[in-house]
């Protein structure tokens, strides 16, 4: 029976401390609220700037010395201003006047040019990649140009001795058609229409109209190379009637047609810059055709009596030029430039022959400033 109390006794106590485990709640684990906050989106959009209109402008002069056997025939072209603005976002302009100043009475050739070309940019044609784009040109021309670098209407007013010229072209830019690499590419290439009306101060109406298509493009090439090829053609109607054929036997016509091209070659190479890149030295050249102009008359001007006749009377005409140049820059301000520069010309007046004697050198020189506005 002792046993038996002893047995039943342990029974109880391990029951008791059983139940006594089950009976222990386990520990609540409370989290501690944490507050969640939301920060706003804020979207920023970017405000494009409102156009300025900007630009440069600047002046030039130049020197044009003696060209190989010529005495006293060296003079200054002096160009007071020249430079182009952007006036919006679609109208932007260029402009330049220039004035031969002959250093020599004897041999004293003045004259003054002046040129403004004007720019609508109408954007792309419908679907297409096709730039569109209208230019209106005015230009007032001497005698004696005032430098190189005509178009083709140029010659024809010069042929005929007319010296203002109004000209409106549509441009038509396929230059988004042709693929490019890092080696070539197509930066313009422009088809064309134009009209144009010359005329002649205080002449009684003597004026010429003309009617064309032209092309102009131009390429970015590998290692410093660039060119230009631009070509003209058109018919010239006029008022009175021009001598034309030859000055022997002339005769009388009030049109012909007109083609020319112009061909460049640009280079340019940075030789040395100083430490703080804000001078330098560099090697530039162009040269190539200025223009090549063909007409279908030989065409001369107003008079018909042998002696007074303008032009050369010529079916062909051209200008061939090489002229390399060493030229320093010198970045005065953030938006100023100015510079200075020593030319070679090589080449023949505009002309028909090819002999040694119609090739000649021509010593240059031309300081200037151009700034950014």
């Amino acid at each position: 029976m002792k046993k038996l109390a002893l047995l039943m006794g342990s029974l109880l106590i391990v029951g008791a401390t059983a139940s006594a485990k089950e009976a222990v709640t386990a520990p609540v684990v409370v989290e501690e609220s944490k507050e969640v906050v939301v920060a706003p989106v804020v979207i920023i959009e970017e405000v494009k700037p409102a156009f300025r209109p900007n630009g440069s402008v600047g002046q030039e002069l130049e020197y044009f010395g003696n060209q190989e056997s010529a005495k006293d025939k060296d003079y200054l072209r002096f160009r007071p201003v020249q430079g182009n603005i952007n006036l919006t976002e679609k109208v932007s302009a260029d402009f330049r006047s220039r004035f031969r100043i002959g250093l020599h009475d004897g041999a004293r050739q003045t004259g003054s040019d002046f040129r403004t070309r004007w720019y609508y940019k109408h954007g792309l044609l419908g679907d297409t990649k096709i730039d569109m784009k209208s230019r209106l040109r005015f230009e007032k021309t001497s005698k004696f140009q005032a430098g190189v670098n005509y178009d083709a209407t140029n010659f024809a007013a010069a042929s005929l001795g007319l010296d203002y010229i109004a000209e409106y072209n549509l441009g038509f830019g396929f230059a988004n058609y042709f693929p490019s690499n890092d080696y070539f590419k197509v930066t313009k290439f422009d088809v064309t229409p134009s009209y144009s009306h010359m005329w002649r101060d205080g002449d009684g109406g003597n004026y010429a109209n003309t009617l064309g298509l032209d092309l102009f493009t131009s390429y970015k090439l590998p290692w410093g190379f660039s060119a230009d090829f631009n070509m003209y053609a058109f018919n010239t109607w006029t008022s009175v009637e021009r001598a034309a054929g030859s000055s022997s036997n002339p005769k009388l016509i009030d049109s012909f047609q007109t083609v020319a091209l112009e061909a460049y070659l640009y280079y340019s190479y940075k030789l040395l810059e100083s430490a703080d890149e804000r001078a330098n030295l560099m090697f530039l050249f162009e040269g190539g055709y200025d223009p090549y102009a063909w007409s279908s008359e030989k065409v001369y001007g107003l008079k018909i009596d042998g002696t007074n006749l303008i032009g050369n009377g010529e079916k062909t005409d051209y200008t061939l030029y090489a002229m390399p140049e060493l030229r320093v820059n010198y970045k005065a301000t953030e938006t100023t430039n100015l510079y200075a520069a020593a030319k070679a010309y090589y080449g023949n007046n505009v002309s028909v022959g090819s002999k040694a004697s119609d090739w000649k050198w021509q010593p240059r020189a031309v300081m200037g400033w151009t700034t950014k506005f």
